[in-house]
């Protein structure tokens, strides 16, 4: 298992797995009531937005399920949470390729790390870079979960292991922890496009499946 969240009021679990699939689950009682299998590869993130907590007009009323992994991200909607109505979940209702076929494989990958602040759809794209340089080549992308289609876009000179939180300003990004001297904790002004603060904070393994921190 790769990522969770829950939606608490909803009485759901969402999970994600190296399986390539997506579970809902009863939080209460654990029963599996959904599985999203075949999923294209790893499910990296996985994001509940119950109705009443998100406000994208397309799907006013509806639950909302986000999942990412390193090839797409997808949206699911439903009216109800229970079974039944969970069994005819399909197609999904937003589908998001993060790399064209046209592209060379190795041009750009996605860090793990998606977020949703109830309008917008945000994750880190950048470009491989030497393992022993700090400096790097990537973009927070943020895209409307209206259509799918990116209203801003961040470039930012810096490896980026995670995106860790955004908002309408500002952004909080997990950079590569080096020594206690490099600041890889980072805040993005998304309005200037720059790094204005950070702080250094110990890390994980390298080897951990999301290079997650641990604050």
């Amino acid at each position: 298992m790769l990522a969770l969240d829950l939606a608490r009021g909803e009485d759901l679990l969402v999970s994600g797995s190296a399986d390539c699939s997506t579970k809902l689950w009863r939080l209460s009682t654990g029963q599996l009531l959904k599985t999203l299998a075949d999923q294209s590869h790893w499910v990296l993130s996985v994001i509940l937005s119950p109705a009443v907590a998100h406000r994208v007009d397309r799907f006013c009323g509806r639950h909302l399920l986000l999942t990412m992994t390193r090839d797409d991200i997808q949206l699911w909607s439903w009216a109800d949470p229970e079974p039944p109505l969970l069994e005819h979940m399909g197609q999904p209702d937003l589908y998001i390729p993060l790399k064209s076929v046209t592209e060379a494989i190795q041009s750009f990958f996605f860090t793990p790390g998606l977020h949703f602040d109830g309008s917008r759809i945000s994750f880190i794209r950048q470009m491989p870079m030497f393992d022993t340089q700090t400096i790097g080549d990537a973009d927070i992308v943020i895209l409307s979960a209206e259509t799918g289609k990116v209203v801003h876009n961040v470039h930012v000179m810096q490896k980026i292991r995670k995106l860790l939180a955004i908002g309408s300003r500002y952004a909080v990004v997990l950079l590569p922890y080096l020594d206690s001297k490099y600041k890889n904790l980072a805040v993005v002004d998304l309005l200037k496009r720059e790094v204005v603060g950070g702080a250094t904070v110990p890390h994980s393994r390298a080897s951990t499946p999301d290079r997650k921190s641990v604050v």
